[in-house]
C-alpha cells in the first residue's frame, strides 16, 4: 500500500502464532537500530508478559550493552479494561481519531470450550464500524458479547474445508443469520477458495488482498 512497515503510527498483535508475530523481533530491532525509536505497541499487561517471556525475550533481551527490557524496545500503549462486560474487553481512543476495542476470542487449544480457558487471543472492533476476529474457532456467543449494531463489516476467520478444531469453518459460518453474513468478509481462507462462491451463501464475500476498505 506504499507504507514502509517501520512507519506505522501503532502496532497491535492479536496472538502469538508465528504467522502473526513472526516478524515482530525484526521490527523491534530495526526500529531500535535503524529508526532510533521505539515501536508504539497497543498491548494489555497480561499479553505483554506472555509475548516478552515466551516469544521475544530469547532474541531481543541480550544486546551489545547487556540486557534489554520489553520497554527498552516498545512504547507501551495500554488499553483500558472495560469492567463488567460478559467477555473480557479493552478499549482505547487513539489520538482522538480512532476507537480501538479488543475482545478475547478462543482459538487454541482445540479442547477448551470457552474463551476464558483458551490461550491469549483477541479480535478487534474499530470505531464501532469494523470487526476483525483474527483467528478464532466458531463462537456463537461472540455475536452476543460484541455489539454488532451499527457494524458495517465483519472480517471473520474461515477455514474452507475440514473440521473446525482451531478455526471457524465455512459450514459453521453458513449457519449464521443473514443479518450477520451480509456484512461478513471471510479471511484466512485456503488456496482452494476459487471452488467457493460465498455470495451464494449470503456472505459479503472473500476479503481481497491489496484492496483498501474505507469507511
Amino acid at each position: 500500500m506504499g507504507i514502509d512497515w517501520l512507519d506505522f503510527d501503532y502496532y497491535h498483535f492479536t496472538h502469538s502464532h508465528s504467522d502473526h508475530v513472526g516478524g515482530l523481533e525484526e521490527l523491534l530491532l530495526k526500529m531500535r537500530y535503524i529508526k532510533k525509536k521505539k515501536a508504539k505497541l497497543i498491548i494489555t499487561n497480561e499479553y505483554q508478559h506472555t509475548l516478552w517471556n515466551e516469544t521475544l525475550k530469547g532474541g531481543c533481551e541480550i544486546n551489545e550493552t547487556g540486557l534489554l527490557r520489553f520497554t527498552d524496545l516498545v512504547e507501551v500503549i495500554r488499553p483500558n479494561w472495560e469492567v463488567g462486560q460478559p467477555r473480557e474487553k479493552y478499549f482505547i481512543n487513539l489520538d482522538g481519531v480512532l476507537g480501538f476495542e479488543l475482545f478475547r476470542t478462543f482459538h487454541v487449544p482445540g479442547g477448551v470450550n470457552n474463551w476464558e480457558k483458551a490461550f491469549w487471543s483477541t479480535g478487534l472492533k474499530l470505531d464501532d464500524k469494523v470487526v476483525f476476529t483474527a483467528d478464532t474457532r466458531f463462537d456463537l456467543s461472540l455475536f452476543d458479547h460484541v455489539d454488532m449494531d451499527g457494524v458495517e463489516s465483519i472480517f471473520h476467520d474461515c477455514q474452507l474445508t475440514g473440521e473446525g478444531t482451531v478455526h471457524a469453518t465455512y459450514e459453521e459460518l453458513s449457519r449464521l443469520l443473514p443479518s450477520y453474513k451480509n456484512r461478513m468478509y471471510l479471511t484466512h481462507y485456503g488456496d482452494n477458495f476459487d471452488k467457493f462462491n460465498p455470495e451464494d451463501n449470503e456472505f459479503a464475500g472473500f476479503a481481497k488482498p491489496w484492496v483498501c476498505y474505507t469507511y
